[in-house]
């Protein structure tokens, strides 16, 4: 049996389900889930303040640098963001990876990870690689 918690929260996407679909129980399209998971993560916390968000090109590869203006320039935290390897981005996380960024006082690269249909499911792991060599 699931928690309290569990329930109460299933009950949350339910009634997502239902506002944004039209019924609780409508499967969403890979599209509405990735528009859905942004927006819900765009709820979630606050952005800190000091922290500056920029957007870069790495090897092919979008991503976003968070800076912390008293991080070591010598010390970088790459970061992918979450999302099952389906939905969700770096912008998504933004939030999280300027937290991560505040409290390690380091910058953070932030990557967007090859997502498909668009890039077959093995591709995802491997943006891992182009992003550490970009930073070398």
């Amino acid at each position: 049996m699931a928690s309290k918690e569990a329930e109460a929260f299933l009950q949350q996407v339910r009634e997502y389900q239902k506002q944004a679909l039209g019924s609780a129980t409508a499967v969403p399209t890979l599209e509405e889930m990735r528009f859905g998971a942004e927006a819900v993560m765009e709820t979630v916390g606050a952005m800190p303040h000091g922290v500056e968000i920029e957007a870069t090109d790495v090897d092919g590869l979008s991503a976003l640098w968070v800076r912390h203006p008293g991080a070591d320039a010598q010390s970088v935290v790459m970061y992918f963001h979450g999302g099952g390897y389906v939905v969700q981005s770096a912008n998504s996380h933004r939030k999280v990876a300027a937290h991560l960024a505040l409290h390690s006082k380091r910058n953070v690269l932030s990557v967007n990870y090859r997502l498909p249909p668009r890039h077959e499911h093995s591709a995802t792991g491997n943006s891992a690689d182009p992003a550490h060599h970009w930073l070398q």
